[in-house]
């Protein structure tokens, strides 16, 4: 996994919508803990010899292709979650962010349909976010009221409860190995 940096963080859109689209959509994606923004929405569909990454949000076959009038984003946080770089904020301090950064990003359009897609960590973000919205509606106007869709991989709704800290940690452990 290649660390986030600064460049990484934030709202970046990956497909603009076309102009001549009248209704479109804003769909923005949230990586988990321990995951690249970039990288976490990829599949080698090459060999460990010779990778072939592809990216389900951007590849023209793919997402794009069922959602030709969607504007398509992804959402960058520091998710290191060990080692020396591991993340010092929280989820409302990245549900914060999120928000923050649609309402630069939907400026001219607040109220445009809006589909979040989650994995991880991400779930709890969009929830936080999405709560945050609803609470304080001026302050983040059409960010609850447009979202239309809400899609979660491997949230934990429930926690982490099926495994202990040390469980969770040697599993880390054996998949950052692998990768080596």
């Amino acid at each position: 996994v290649r660390p986030v940096t600064n460049r990484d963080i934030g709202l970046k859109v990956l497909c603009k919508a076309p102009a001549e689209a009248a209704q479109s959509t804003d769909i923005v994606a949230i990586h988990g803990l321990g995951a690249h923004p970039d990288d976490a929405w990829c599949k080698n569909d090459g060999t460990t010899e010779e990778p072939e990454w592809v990216n389900w949000l951007i590849e023209d076959d793919m997402l794009p292709a069922v959602a030709p009038h969607a504007r398509i984003m992804r959402y960058g946080y520091q998710s290191e979650w060990f080692g020396k770089e591991a993340m010092q904020q929280n989820v409302s301090t990245v549900a914060d962010r999120l928000l923050r950064a649609l309402r630069r990003k939907r400026e001219e359009f607040p109220f445009r349909p809006l589909l979040f897609i989650a994995h991880c960590f991400g779930g709890l973000v969009v929830l936080k976010a999405l709560l945050e919205a609803e609470q304080y509606k001026s302050e983040w106007p059409g960010v609850f009221a447009s979202t239309t869709g809400l899609i979660f991989f491997g949230t934990p709704f429930r926690g982490a409860e099926g495994m202990s800290q040390m469980e969770m940690l040697e599993a880390a452990r054996r998949e950052y190995h692998e990768d080596e």
